[in-house]
């Protein structure tokens, strides 16, 4: 038993002594203040403790981000419609004045979403009636189903038509004024 504690200690101490004689002693500087260095082929390399760091992966955890619905319209706060007198037949109404007008926007979306419309009037009272709708190659609708997939976009044609006109009560003439806006509303599509 003692034999074998005798060993185990002369394997430690050769072992310690080995792991001392791999490289030098850190802790130690030189006459002139620097770390203590070895010579490979003649080159003199400082040697820094430990010999270098090295960032280990403790763990790794997965980045989440709800996504949810995204709609956009590009330059929206750029496009308007300004409305001019138009004959009330080509708006299907018999109430003159009749106005009308269009504009076209580009609409980016993740999901297959419902453009809708809803009209404001303005304080001026100058609009009595009018109505919204989407201008497309078949029909007009008030609503309109866009299915987007990739980043391209679909353009859209939106149009406001105004009939019997409160032109007396405008304030200024010769001017052009807001008499309303126009919301375009998302939701998602049935």
């Amino acid at each position: 038993m003692i034999k074998r504690i005798l060993i185990a200690i002369a394997v430690l101490v050769f072992v310690t002594s080995a792991a001392k004689a791999a490289g030098p002693d850190v802790h130690r500087f030189d006459e002139n203040g620097e770390k203590a260095s070895i010579k490979v082929d003649m080159e003199k390399i400082t040697v820094g403790w430990p010999f270098e760091y090295t960032a280990l992966t403790l763990c790794e955890m997965p980045v989440k981000m709800n996504v949810g619905y995204f709609v956009q319209i590009k330059d929206c706060d750029d496009k308007k419609i300004e409305l001019k007198q138009v004959k009330c037949a080509d708006i299907n109404q018999s109430k003159w004045p009749c106005y009308s007008a269009c504009t076209k926007f580009t609409v980016y979306s993740n999901f297959k979403a419902e453009l809708g419309t809803k009209l404001v009037k303005g304080s001026a009272g100058i609009i009595k009636d009018w109505k919204a709708y989407y201008k497309t190659s078949t029909d007009t609708p008030s609503t309109l189903v866009v299915d987007i997939t990739g980043t391209s976009g679909k353009e859209v044609e939106v149009c406001v038509d105004a009939w019997e006109a409160q032109l007396l009560a405008a304030t200024t003439h010769g001017e052009t004024v807001t008499v309303g806006s126009l919301q375009i509303t998302v939701k998602p599509a049935p």
